[in-house]
């Protein structure tokens, strides 16, 4: 009967480092888009922009893999929630920096990398940590 109780307890762990990696992982994917906004900003490479869709793809599969987690709390579904809404709301913002910058406007479209979406990318970062530290 004891070792029952220590692989339920085996098995919580590893779910919660489960839950670790993949918000790692999506901080990184995350980061891994703000630099390929800069680079495109800088060279206008629009393999930059296919790259940030892909990583777009892969953030999404994570958080349908943390969904999926039956350890998650109330509040740390809350905050992947909210992290998901961000990351709609940064969405967009790529979307207007990227047709703003191939109409014609690169500065403004610097400004709302550097302005509008970094006050995004700070909303998002708090939410992973507060996870993570709850873990």
């Amino acid at each position: 009967m004891n070792w029952k109780k220590n692989e339920k307890a085996s098995l919580e762990i590893q779910k919660e480092q489960d839950i670790q990696l993949i918000l790692k992982s999506l901080q990184f994917r995350f980061t891994g888009i703000s630099n390929d906004e800069r680079a495109f900003l800088l060279t206008g490479d629009m393999e930059l922009v296919a790259g940030i869709e892909e990583k777009s793809k892969e953030i999404e599969a994570y958080f349908t893999e943390l969904e999926s987690n039956p350890i998650l709390e109330r509040s740390e579904i809350e905050a992947i929630n909210e992290m998901k809404d961000n990351l709609s709301v940064y969405g967009e913002a790529n979307k207007e920096m990227v047709d703003t910058y191939l109409g014609g406007e690169p500065q403004k479209a610097k400004t709302i990398h550097m302005e509008e979406q970094r006050g995004i990318r700070k909303e998002l970062e708090i939410p992973a940590l507060t996870i993570l530290l709850i873990n």
